[in-house]
């Protein structure tokens, strides 16, 4: 039988040795226990890491064990709920990747630092052929944090009902604190490139969906309860009642989100129509 292991990941609040004076979330850290129940009633094994405990090292640490422990036909389900960030592209695959090259690359703010998308490619790089993995990211800058959008559908209209979501404080990290949150760690973040050099030339054997809650032009918003995409996605999940492929779930998810909060979709890695065709959170 397949085997499904999962990685939910919430922070309302980030170190301020490293950020400074990052703006407060009220509903990111209620965002990882909405993923977890739907994981856990879907038969995943589920790990937890909120506020000060979703640190790099944690998260680095439970995806490598994920890596290690999953083989063809398994499945690794990760959720991320937080400030997105950029850092400036030092190593040059923004370009390379054919994308519309801002020369900046996509964060998560983790507790201790920014998790820059390099180092989640060079993650992926070590799962095993044949292993499937789903990413649900509500930040902003959130639409390519898996990196290499080979198959992105980004740009199509998505009907909107009448009653949208309304998202409020956006989940970002706004640029000029950004800038200055790399001044202070230059040298950290060029090595994190610098180590991450062959970027999207790194194959990449398993495949990764990622569902995100924006365009990287765009902003996610916050809520009093859970963030505006989680909120979407948990009345689109209805308990179990959905029935379709994970990019019908995104479309889904979308008509209830305004124009201005699109939710991406792109598939990395291995073709695997199977993967994208199947119910999400399908073990």
């Amino acid at each position: 039988m397949a085997k499904g292991l999962s990685l939910h990941i919430g922070l309302n609040r980030v170190d301020s040795h490293h950020y400074g004076n990052v703006p407060v979330l009220q509903a990111a850290e209620n965002d990882p226990v909405v993923m977890e129940k739907i994981a856990r009633d879907r038969g995943f094994e589920t790990t937890l890491l909120v506020g000060s405990s979703a640190t790099t090292d944690a998260i680095t640490t439970a995806m490598r064990d994920a890596a290690a422990r999953l083989v063809n036909g398994d499945i690794f389900l990760i959720s991320y709920a937080g400030h997105g960030s950029q850092v400036p592209d030092r190593n040059g695959d923004e370009a390379e990747n054919g994308n519309i090259d801002d020369g900046m690359d996509e964060t998560w703010c983790l507790f201790d630092r920014m998790l820059v998308d390099d180092e989640l490619y060079a993650l992926w790089a070590a799962f095993a052929p044949g292993v499937r993995i789903a990413i649900f990211s509500d930040s902003c800058h959130s639409g390519t944090m898996a990196r290499a959008a080979v198959a992105m559908r980004a740009n199509e209209t998505i009907a909107r009902h009448e009653k949208v979501i309304i998202p409020g404080a956006p989940r970002l990290i706004v640029r000029e604190q950004a800038t200055e949150i790399y001044a202070a760690h230059q040298e950290l973040y060029d090595g994190i490139q610098t180590a991450q050099a062959s970027g999207i030339h790194i194959p990449i054997k398993a495949t990764v969906i990622l569902i995100s809650a924006c365009q990287d032009n765009q902003l996610a918003g916050d809520g009093a309860t859970n963030g505006a995409f989680t909120t979407a996605l948990r009345i689109r999940w209805g308990g179990g009642s959905f029935n379709g492929s994970y990019d019908t779930f995104r479309k889904k998810i979308g008509t209830l989100l305004p124009v201005t909060q699109s939710p991406n979709y792109f598939v990395i890695g291995a073709p695997n129509s199977g993967f994208e065709n199947q119910t999400p959170f399908t073990i």
